[in-house]
């Protein structure tokens, strides 16, 4: 029957799985830090065994940046290009704090320590959440592919909620009169649409139906599908843009190549430059910002906000709540 045995070392406590095979004992030291976690592993073991299954999770050693791989495929199949790009990124720190360590060997105790060496490092808290919650998905896959007992505990920083960064009226025209007619375009369509910047990208000539003023967006980060109405600034801005298109165009930005769309660091890295030379602080991200804002202060209530936004869940458009403090006043004025 097999058991665990606790043995002390000169460099701590360790536990191994101890069984009789083929009539020799045989022990199996385990990536537990404790009894239960121990517990935990001989109860997979003994379950394998008793349903005539592989033992690959006790023994199994896949690396960290073995699985990693894998998890690749599957990000880049389910993930649209611009979050597929963001993994990417993301991965190159957390293959080396474990990218040649076992599966078995990431535990909450480590992930802990990496956390406090990030913030110790400068990292803002955001940015480790982020990290993680990436390592988290990862270590998701492995526990439901049976290669690990149980996913460790990834504690989370709690981040301060700070109003979302929008454009004034003036700054809004400080940026129109200075952008250069491409930045200008890419700019007009963001004020009054709302979309993100991979929608923007991937937007074609045939999701816009200019007869029945809707823009039809695909699946996107909240995995649904949504219609913008078109506005009459829109309208007339979208008849100039189809006006000067070439014959093969297919997507609404385009550049040199036909059918092939602008990249996201193209436009990205286009309004940022101007941003930067009028000295006005922001992101392309604030344009949603800025839609988003003046829609609930012209009065449109939260809720076709959020459908506007195409936003999983109406508590994310809730940031832009307190911009109708002046609507609260005069109600409780009306009492």
């Amino acid at each position: 029957m097999a058991y665990i045995k606790r043995r002390k070392t000169k460099k701590g406590v360790t536990f191994h799985l101890v069984d009789i095979i083929n009539g020799e004992e045989k022990a199996v030291k385990l990536p537990a830090w404790n009894m239960r976690e121990a517990t935990a592993y001989l109860h997979k073991y003994i379950g394998d065994k008793v349903d005539n299954k592989p033992n690959s999770l006790m023994m199994d050693q896949t690396l960290f940046k073995d699985f990693v791989k894998v998890y690749l495929e599957f990000s880049k199949v389910k993930k649209n290009e611009l979050t597929y790009k963001r993994d990417l990124s993301a991965l190159k720190p957390l293959l080396k704090e474990w990218g040649n360590l076992s599966l078995h060997r990431i535990t909450h105790a480590s992930i802990q320590e990496v956390q406090t060496k990030w913030i110790n490092e400068g990292l803002s808290k955001k940015t480790v959440n982020n990290r993680c919650l990436l390592l988290s998905s990862i270590l998701t896959m492995a526990f439901k592919q049976n290669l690990i007992v149980r996913k460790p505990e990834i504690p989370k920083f709690k981040i301060d909620k700070r109003p979302p960064r929008w454009y004034s009226d003036e700054e809004i025209k400080a940026i129109l009169d200075n952008a250069r007619p491409s930045v200008k375009d890419f700019v007009i369509v963001l004020l009054n649409t709302g979309i993100r910047r991979g929608e923007l990208q991937r937007l074609k000539w045939s999701d816009i139906d200019l007869i029945n003023k809707k823009i039809m967006i695909g699946i996107s980060k909240s995995h649904k599908f949504r219609v913008i109405p078109i506005n009459t600034t829109l309208e007339l801005h979208l008849k100039e843009l189809f006006s000067r298109k070439n014959k093969d165009q297919v997507y609404i930005f385009e550049g040199s190549t036909p059918g092939k769309p602008f990249s996201v660091e193209y436009y990205t890295q286009a309004i940022q430059g101007l941003l930067k030379k009028l000295n006005i602080s922001g992101n392309v991200h604030a344009f949603r910002h800025t839609f988003a804002s003046r829609l609930v202060q012209k009065g449109v209530n939260i809720y076709d906000v959020s459908k506007l936004l195409g936003h999983a869940s109406v508590q994310t458009t809730q940031i832009y709540a307190h911009l109708r403090n002046e609507d609260l006043y005069n109600a409780v004025n009306k009492l």
